[in-house]
């Protein structure tokens, strides 16, 4: 598995990916400049969004979704994929804090085995348009 950048065109496929979790589609430009997947030789198996603000030492990473169906193992294995990568890359950007929003609770289960802790488990998260 390895890390790569999130191209726009990779859209239709998280969309996909959304609907089949039942959660409601992000639109478009709501994906940060700062998006990763997790590809395998199927193809992408996990996206993610970095959220940052250069002027705080933190990050947050959002949009954590993974492929529906996707084999227990291969979510593990592409979740610790890119956690090491992350690991590697945002300390290079002063990065020092970084917080996940994470509704699939698989995810969550492998992310807080791998150094974060479950700070709310109670959270709702609405928007709006403005």
């Amino acid at each position: 598995m390895k890390v790569d950048v999130y191209d726009q065109l990779d859209f239709p496929l998280l969309a996909e990916w959304y609907e089949a979790h039942g959660k409601p589609i992000p639109m478009p430009q709501m994906i940060p400049a700062m998006a990763l997947k997790v590809i395998d030789d199927d193809g992408p198996v996990l996206f993610m969004a970095v959220v940052r603000d250069p002027s705080i030492p933190a990050a947050q990473l959002d949009f954590f979704l993974g492929k529906p169906g996707v084999s227990p193992w291969s979510l593990k294995a592409a979740a610790v994929c890119l956690l090491d990568f992350l690991k590697g890359y945002l300390p290079e950007l002063g990065v020092k804090y970084v917080v996940a929003q994470i509704q699939d609770k698989r995810l969550s289960r492998i992310v807080q085995r791998h150094g974060f802790i479950c700070t709310s488990s109670n959270i709702d998260l609405v928007a709006t348009t403005l």
